[in-house]
């Protein structure tokens, strides 16, 4: 049984038993989330391959071409299969690990399909499994470090919210409104690895309406779904506006969310099923007659990737656990006319529910 919130230096160990548990015989990761969490050390992923190796009994290897080895040997437990240009990496990697018969091989979802052609020809008799059955179990749990960093990231996010609600928005672009924004997460801190995503008027009823050119105007709607890496630990949050004041039918709809999200707030605590989640929030939508413009899941989880398990979706009966982090974001997307989404993130807690997120929730009127 796994505990609770694995601390960064038995992470290893903790997936040695699990591969014991689950009769794999190795795990191979690639950069990637995976490969930061396990290790602390991100890489990127390139032709030219880096894997850490973690068998179910043996030694913990990292491969590893050799211009990125001095920046890899850090870690006195793992030992370097170092690799030069003419090498074929692969074959590195054959001569010192064995997969001995049809044994399953678990490998990172975010490996390059290279990689697994490499390996499959190097260890043809190999059984390649995907890893993500077994890290979830491990990364869905936050540790108290993980759990402060995401917080502190939500306010930093939360704090940028406060900032750009004192700008004027009628007369900029959509482009214009998300690079300020990017400046104000940027400025606290935040690494931007995506977004902001701003969208105004009747580009708000696209879920993920890609920001344009469009100016914003008085009578506008305007979402901004935003966020940022805090030592790689993603905030993420999502607020509507309204430029000037809102209509009785905007303001209609926008309480059905608010009310919506605050009802699938209200639902997290342990034992609970994911799905439930969804449906406390979702009934409220449809209780009000909207259910068919609420076209998308109500929560991802999050932690090093913005999304990841678990999944907050109806047929996903995964029980809810304390440490687990995921986002609350029903939506409302009338075609050609608004949308309104509003999004937090929260933590399960012993007791219940954790909002990380506490930036104002209640209809903001900008200028």
């Amino acid at each position: 049984m796994i505990q609770t919130g694995i601390a960064a230096n038995d992470r290893i160990a903790a997936v040695r038993h699990l591969l014991g548990e689950e009769d794999v015989q190795a795990i191979i990761v690639a950069p990637s989330s995976d490969l930061r969490y396990l290790t602390g050390a991100g890489g990127h992923a390139s032709e030219r391959p880096t894997l850490l190796i973690v068998p179910a009994r043996g030694e913990t290897m990292m491969l590893v071409p050799r211009l990125e080895a001095p920046r890899l040997a850090r870690d006195e437990t793992i030992r370097l299969l170092v690799w030069s240009e003419t090498d074929d990496p692969y074959q590195v990697l054959a001569t010192s690990v064995a997969f001995p018969g049809d044994g399953s091989v678990a490998i990172s979802d975010q490996a390059w399909a290279a990689v697994l052609l490499g390996l499959q020809r190097s260890f043809p008799t190999a059984r390649f499994v995907a890893a993500s059955p077994l890290l979830r179990r491990l990364r869905m749990l936050k540790s108290d470090d993980e759990l402060a960093a995401l917080a502190k990231a939500a306010n930093l996010a939360d704090e940028a919210f406060q900032e750009v609600m004192a700008d004027r928005f009628s007369g900029r672009s959509e482009r214009d409104l998300a690079s300020r924004l990017a400046s104000m997460l940027q400025e606290r801190g935040l690494e931007i690895g995506w977004g902001p995503s701003v969208s105004s008027g009747p580009n708000t009823a696209s879920p993920h309406h890609l920001t344009g050119d469009r100016v914003v105007e008085e009578g506008d709607a305007v979402m901004l779904d935003f966020g940022g890496a805090l030592d790689g630990y993603q905030a993420d949050i999502t607020r509507t506006v309204h430029v000037g004041p809102a209509p009785a039918d905007f303001v209609r709809v926008y309480e059905v969310v608010r009310r919506a999200q605050q009802a699938g707030v209200d639902a997290v605590r342990p034992g609970v099923a994911a799905q439930d989640v969804d449906s406390a929030a979702r009934s409220v939508i449809e209780g009000d007659g909207y259910g068919e413009y609420f076209t998308h899941r109500t929560g991802h989880g999050i932690g090093l990737d913005t999304h990841e398990e678990p999944y907050i979706v109806s047929g996903n009966t995964l029980e809810l656990e304390p440490g687990m982090t995921f986002s609350v974001e029903p939506g409302v997307y009338l075609p050609g006319r608004f949308g309104v989404r509003i999004e937090d993130i929260v933590a399960v807690t012993d007791g219940g529910v954790r909002r990380l997120n506490e930036a104002p929730r209640e209809l903001q009127i900008v200028r």
